[in-house]
């Protein structure tokens, strides 16, 4: 059962590095992909003043609709996995 345990606690620590990566990443390709559409609207003329402004606001909508999927895959999945394995009958 310390074993169970001790899996469990590294496996947490272990994904939750994970889960903080890749959040940081695909906020930032988001973050890149609002600037270059600002800036393309900017250089046509029909950008807001407060371009900042919509950048992080789509940025915090991205992430609230982000995070949900996340937390089901990279923590629920693997470890759900991990108690399929642990207690699978062996013959």
């Amino acid at each position: 059962m310390a074993h169970m345990i001790r899996l469990l606690v590294l496996s947490a620590v272990v994904l939750t590095i994970v889960f903080v990566c890749v959040d940081a990443y695909l906020r930032a390709g988001k973050r890149s992909e609002l600037e270059a559409k600002w800036n393309s609207r900017k250089a046509s003329g029909r950008a807001a003043i407060a371009g900042t402004d919509d950048i992080e606001a789509g940025v915090k909508a991205y992430s609230r609709s982000l995070r949900r999927r996340l937390v089901i895959l990279i923590y629920l999945l693997p470890l759900l996995l991990i108690a399929a394995i642990v207690y699978t009958p062996a013959d």
